[in-house]
């Protein structure tokens, strides 16, 4: 079968994005940057909740935002909202993005925010207002422990949201406890 793309690799896998012989090779847009079978390694989160929840958190994606996040693979962005990024700039067009924040120690040692890098290609301004006022990990918290993001994230500029709609993201939730203490900041 000829390759239209020969040269156009898969962001995660790195073989072609036109690798198997399903139909996907078919489907495959101009804009897809992963292959077939690692498009269906991220698997659609399956159940319904207030927002909007992209992906299951499971090995393959915590492996994923390991490598992006914790390795500095700013080439893996736009691999999170691959195949979805028409469709979330239709729903939230008239939006402002506010991502939650990360400890900016971090983000100086990667050298990228990375939720401002995740969401970049909707094409919405981005602002990010909230901060951590000392670096926090939720993940090693227990649950009373994890309550203590509401004291952990502050609010800066707010004046550059104020009567604006916003959409707030991040790239993982648990038990929404980051999400509420943000939200209640804002």
């Amino acid at each position: 079968m000829h390759d239209p793309h020969p040269t156009k690799k898969c962001l995660i896998c790195r073989s072609s994005i036109y690798q198997d012989d399903s139909i996907s090779y078919f489907v495959v847009r101009d804009t897809d940057v992963i292959c077939g079978k690692c498009r269906r390694l991220l698997k659609p989160y399956p159940y319904s909740c207030r927002g909007e929840i992209l992906y299951l958190y499971d090995d393959f994606l915590r492996n994923l935002l390991f490598q992006f996040k914790g390795q500095g693979d700013l080439a893996l962005a736009p691999v999170f909202l691959n195949g979805q990024v028409e469709r979330l700039k239709r729903r939230y067009r008239q939006m402002i993005i506010v991502p939650a924040p990360s400890v900016e120690s971090e983000n100086q040692e990667r050298g990228f925010v990375h939720l401002v890098e995740m969401f970049r290609s909707l094409d919405l301004p981005i602002y990010p207002v909230l901060y951590k006022k000392y670096p926090y990990k939720q993940a090693t918290q227990s649950w009373q422990g994890r309550q203590a993001v509401w004291d952990v994230i502050g609010i800066h500029d707010a004046w550059l949201i104020k009567d604006k709609r916003i959409l707030l993201v991040d790239d993982v939730m648990t038990s929404g406890m980051t999400l509420e203490a943000c939200e209640a900041r804002l």
